[in-house]
Parts: C-alpha cells; structure tokens; sequence
C-alpha cells in the first residue's frame, strides 16, 4: 500500500511539473481575425500568430519552435537590451540611469465592454525594477479591427524616461 502511495503521489508531481511547464496563450480576436501571445517559462511574452481567426489559439504554441525566443518569434514588445536586435518598440532610462528595460508577464484579463468590444490588458513588470507597462488590446467585433495602447507606471524612487514607446509593435518575420 506505501508503495502505490508513492507510485500516485510521483505521478500527481509529475502531472503538476507538466501543466505548469505548458505555456500560457493569451488571444486577442475578431470574427475574422487572431493576434496571439504566449508566456515562455521566464515570464516573457511572445508574439506567436497575427492573421486568419482561429478556434484554438493554443494550437500555434504546437507548431511554433518550443519555448525558446530565438526562433521565429519576437519579444511583445521588443524592448532596448534585450535579444532583440532591431528597433525597440519600448527603450527608457530608469531613476539609476540603467537603459536596460526587462519586461516580464505579470498577468492578463479579459472583459467585454458594451456589445461590440472586447477588452484584453496584459500586465508586464520590469525584472529589476518597479516600472509596469499595460497593454490594452480592445477587438472591435462589427468593425473586425484591433486597437493598442500601452500605460506605463513608474513606482521607482526617481523619474523615468521614456526614450521610446510604441503602443503597437508586431514585428513580421519573413
């Protein structure tokens, strides 16, 4: 009987160690069209799929290179001092004049708004500091048409500078 215990208890921890290693997708959506993220082990976001609308959203993650942001995919939003090499969509000069911006997943929500939209905002942090970045996606349902907006928020002990910042970075590959 200790023994089947074990055998359970190993195979709820594995169980356990597999959900929390599959990534989470956070989908924006109209009728005809997806704009799709996902949340690599460390906490970056990933642009995955801009095009057609799709059913299920987490079918891209299968297809895509696993977890792994130097291949066919871009941090969202390409930040100064990161992987990404081309032009920065955000770039600041944080209180201890440090230039590098780490953003990390926070967490992301989703609401309707009236009958025609419907709202996502991704919450994002810097690794080192307490300067925050939302993005907020609203997908026009009847228009079939997505928005973007960024709202920063500085909780460091100085002023930051925002060298550069783009409310909509989707960065192409091909």
């Amino acid at each position: 009987m200790k023994r089947i215990g074990s055998i359970l208890l190993m195979g709820a921890v594995a169980a356990g160690a597999n959900a929390a290693e599959s990534p989470r997708v956070v989908s924006v959506d109209t009728p005809n069209s997806s704009l799709v993220f996902m949340v690599d082990k460390e906490g970056f976001l990933l642009h995955r799929y801009f095009g057609e609308h799709l059913d299920t959203p987490e079918a891209v993650v299968e297809f895509a290179y696993k977890d792994d942001r130097r291949y066919a995919t871009f941090e969202a939003p390409a930040v100064f001092g990161g992987y990404y090499t081309g032009e920065p969509s955000v770039a600041a000069t944080h209180a201890d004049g440090n230039m590098t911006t780490d953003l990390r997943f926070q967490g992301s929500e989703t609401r309707k708004i009236g009958d025609n939209i419907i709202e996502t905002r991704i919450r994002m942090k810097d690794s080192a500091y307490p300067f925050f970045a939302t993005f907020i996606y609203r997908a026009y349902q009847a228009e079939d048409i997505i928005t973007s907006k960024v709202v920063f928020e500085n909780k460091e002990d100085g002023p930051v500078v925002l060298k550069r910042f783009s409310s909509f970075d989707l960065a192409m590959t091909g």
